[in-house]
């Protein structure tokens, strides 16, 4: 019920070849401005935090964290759900407003290397022009300061690569899927 959005994200320390940490975050009522402004908060957070030192356990929180305050920020208080779920294929979500995936690849010294991609609730490739257009549609009665600050939000981070990270999620999800199946159960 209602609108829904899903942000997949997958980060990997650098030296740790092979191993990602996987995480599907489901936005209640999250679409358009909105969608904008919740992703750029979290890109721009993950961009400034020191991720370096993370612990794979407590990360997903971290990122489930910045999601949650953004319902207060700007004077944009409106009613916001986000639920921290295990990771799941892009197309299993309950959404009706597409996802963003998100791949950080983190190195000690360094800025996270950020990347993202969006897409439309059919798995299609969203561009920042669909996703500024679909923003305008509930930016109706805004300010023109309101809806260029908005704008401005779409962050060079959004849909800065032409890989497909949802195909890349989703293969990852299916191998944890299939690691996890082949495990010898523990012992009683």
């Amino acid at each position: 019920m209602g609108e829904r959005y899903q942000f997949h994200i997958m980060i990997q320390k650098a030296g740790l070849a092979g191993e990602w940490k996987l995480f599907s975050i489901h936005a209640q009522w999250c679409w358009g401005p909105h969608t904008i402004r919740n992703a750029n908060r979290l890109i721009q957070t993950i961009k400034n935090s020191n991720l370096d030192h993370w612990d794979f356990e407590p990360i997903g929180d971290y990122f489930k964290a910045i999601l949650e305050l953004n319902k207060g920020m700007d004077g944009k208080n409106y009613f916001f759900r986000v639920h921290l779920d295990e990771p799941y294929n892009t197309f299993n979500g309950d959404s009706n407003h597409g996802w963003v995936v998100v791949r950080i690849q983190t190195t000690e010294g360094k800025a996270p290397e950020i990347q993202t991609r969006f897409y439309t609730v059919e798995g299609k490739p969203e561009t920042n022009e669909m996703l500024w257009v679909n923003a305008l549609e509930d930016l109706k009665t805004a300010s023109v300061k309101e809806k260029n600050a908005i704008k401005a939000m779409i962050a060079p981070e959004f849909n800065n690569t032409t890989d497909d990270l949802q195909e890349i999620f989703n293969r990852l999800v299916e191998a944890k899927k299939t690691a996890e199946a082949a495990k010898p159960p523990a012992p009683a």
